[in-house]
């Protein structure tokens, strides 16, 4: 479903936008300008019960080891060409990510194994 502009509008969509694209993250100008606000009762209703759980976690856990990482997909495009050698800050990268999403993963384990 789409949301009409003037509830856009209402809701200052844009201002929202920009403020997502001042953080300091990377991706988040990406994924905010896609995002629109959710109109399916069932989609806003299953929405807030992922948020209520992450909130249940983070009491719990405290903050997830998640951090910034760069995107994998151009090294993963690249892995794709025969012959291509890697650079140092690519492969540097990678181990990053990996390395965070192990620690992400560990974290949620020790929440619900």
């Amino acid at each position: 479903m789409l949301v009409e502009p003037e509830v856009l509008a209402r809701l200052e969509w844009d201002r929202v936008h920009e403020m997502i694209a001042a953080t300091s993250a990377r991706h988040g100008p990406r994924a905010a300008r896609g995002a629109r606000p959710l109109r399916d009762p069932e989609a806003i209703v299953a929405s807030q019960e992922r948020i209520a759980e992450m909130r249940t976690a983070r009491a719990g856990i405290g903050r997830l080891p998640i951090t910034e990482v760069e995107h994998p997909a151009p090294v993963l495009a690249e892995l794709q060409v025969a012959g291509k050698v890697l650079l140092g800050r690519d492969i540097y990268e990678t181990v990053r990510m990996l390395s965070v999403a192990r620690q992400t993963v560990r974290a949620l384990e020790a929440l619900d194994p």
